[in-house]
């Protein structure tokens, strides 16, 4: 998206919807492509609306006359356009210099919110709804594209190609050589071919594709998954979690989409339409360390969590809820719990999906840690395939390659347990790569595992990072457990993302969250089934240029 020039907010009408606005510069250059005279096209996906600029066809600027100079003037009286914001008290124009978002909002009653508002809620923007609460607050960007047609018309081309890689936005570096990029192209050689292929730049504007990239996310925590979906493109506009820390988390780097409830009162009537949800379900029932009542160890079914599956069940299967996807990732042991019981639960109650299941490995992804998570993918619009490695053994990143990212400047650097002077002796015994074992027997505690009193080794990948504090999990270099940040950095994080909260917190949330590298890799299996579906759907040309 250009860069952003000014925000206007209109008054609705049911007569059109016009507005105006400086485009000029001190130097009298234009600051947007919509000056006067020129042409645009306006596109309603999704009851939306976006302003583009077109090579010649489509509607023309008009001219607003001033007593100093005159402005680009708007005046739109398509019907349909009306019709998608024909409940909005007030609309808000965006204008960026390729670019006119407008977009529809209702004001806020509190003395008739409520029920009122939960009933019309579903009219104002069509399928794209966010919370009308918020809508005050919250400012939504359009998830929309122009069509094939009108492709032609802004890059002046009648023949172009998508292949799948182009169009994911990231041309994978064992296909491309070379990447040279122009306003409108991308141009590369393939290398097993060697040909030379020219294709739309569809890098920026993959989310704005035919298709819905929003998401409605259940068990959010403080939004690492949300966070690897956003990275490749997707849009939240719903979240939930009941931990009031995560949640601090989750605003302060993604949004105030998230609600701060428990997920299995929570009406469902008022959750925004999407085409796909995704979560993890609590893993405790399902984690053999830290599901251990003495004689219920093992009985699955009779920890107070287990229900929680089922209730992600009920979301999907919402009568208030179309979706096309689903995504449920949980630790490995899901997949076999109970002979496979909660598996095959899942495949029954949403059989009208085509269900895929698999383990993905964080550091396999080009991630830092060897962890492993279950993702059982369900889509009514094309298989979602299980990602496959992406990079080899020899190739893994490593817990020094952690530490080189980390300095004093990263928000939670000082955010770290301090260890009891018994907690530091036997520290000290403790090499890079080996454990309790290594502490002198007079030392040792009742801790057996095998992660109990770890020391990383810079030289390998990170160990499965859940909550590091509780089995004292060893900085390489030094006798101290790791801070938030060099955590969060084992994960795929960077130091714009900000944990808030308690340090014990803000340790779990760490530990509860699904690494970055893993995440977008699952974003993207999905997002390519998608582009399949919307390639079959639309007959995109795939003739090379």
């Amino acid at each position: 998206m250009g860069k952003f020039i000014e925000k206007k907010r209109i008054k609705a009408s049911k007569r059109g919807i016009t507005f105006s606005f400086k485009n000029k510069t001190n130097a009298n250059k234009s600051k947007t492509k919509f000056d006067i005279g020129e042409h645009y096209i306006v596109d309603l996906k999704n009851n939306k609306m976006v302003i583009l600029p077109s090579n010649g066809q489509g509607l023309k600027v008009s001219r607003k006359k001033t007593k100093t100079d005159e402005k680009p003037l708007f005046d739109i009286r398509n019907n349909e356009a009306l019709s998608a914001f024909k409940d909005a008290d007030y609309l808000e124009v965006s204008i960026y210099e390729d670019k006119i978002l407008v977009e529809g909002y209702i004001e806020e009653n509190t003395n008739t919110l409520s029920n009122t508002i939960k009933k019309i809620k579903n009219k104002i923007l069509g399928k794209k709804v966010i919370d009308i609460t918020k809508l005050l607050n919250v400012k939504k960007t359009a998830s929309m594209v122009f069509s094939r047609n009108e492709l032609k018309m802004v890059a002046g081309d009648e023949s172009f190609q998508i292949s799948m890689d182009d169009i994911l936005g990231s041309i994978n570096t064992n296909i491309a050589e070379s990447i040279p990029t122009t306003d409108n192209y991308i141009s590369y050689t393939n290398k097993y071919t060697k040909q030379n292929a020219k294709v739309l730049d569809f890098t920026k504007s993959l989310k704005n594709i035919e298709y819905p990239l929003q998401i409605v996310s259940l068990f959010s925590g403080a939004g690492l998954l949300d966070y690897a979906f956003v990275k490749e493109g997707f849009e939240i506009v719903f979240a939930i979690d009941n931990d009031e820390d995560a949640c601090r988390t989750y605003r302060e780097n993604l949004g105030d989409h998230i609600v701060c409830d428990d997920i299995c009162s929570y009406p469902k009537i008022d959750v925004p339409d999407t085409k796909i949800i995704i979560g993890g379900p609590s893993c405790k029932p399902f984690t053999k360390e830290r599901f251990n009542y003495g004689k219920e160890r093992g009985k699955i079914e009779d920890h107070k969590d287990s229900q929680l599956i089922l209730e992600y069940v009920k979301w999907v299967k919402s009568k208030y809820a179309d979706y096309d996807i689903f995504v449920m990732e949980n630790v490995p042991d899901l997949l076999t719990a109970s002979e496979g019981a909660y598996l095959k639960l899942i495949k029954e109650e949403l059989s009208d999906f085509e269900i895929s299941h698999g383990i993905v490995t964080d550091v396999e992804q080009g991630g830092y840690q060897n962890r492993k998570r279950a993702f059982i993918i369900g889509s009514k619009i094309g298989r979602v395939n299980i990602p496959e490695p992406l990079v080899s053994q020899d190739r893994w990143k490593t817990m020094g390659d952690v530490l080189a990212k980390v300095d004093d400047n990263w928000p939670n650097q000082n955010d770290v347990s301090i260890a009891r002077e018994d907690t530091l002796e036997r520290m000290k015994y403790v090499p890079q790569g080996e454990n309790w074992e290594s502490i002198p027997e007079y030392l040792r505690t009742k801790a057996r595992h095998s992660n109990s009193y770890r020391r990383l080794a810079m030289n390998q990948p990170c160990i499965t990072l859940v909550n590091y504090r509780k089995p004292v999990i060893i900085h390489p270099l030094e006798d101290r457990i790791l801070t938030v940040s060099e955590a969060a950095a084992a994960s795929g994080l960077d130091k714009n993302f900000v944990f808030k909260g308690k340090l014990s917190s803000m340790q779990q949330q760490v530990g509860n969250g699904v690494p970055i590298a893993l995440g977008r890799s699952i974003a993207r299996a999905v997002k390519e089934t998608i582009i399949k579906y919307v390639q079959s759907k639309n007959n995109i040309a795939l003739a090379t240029i």
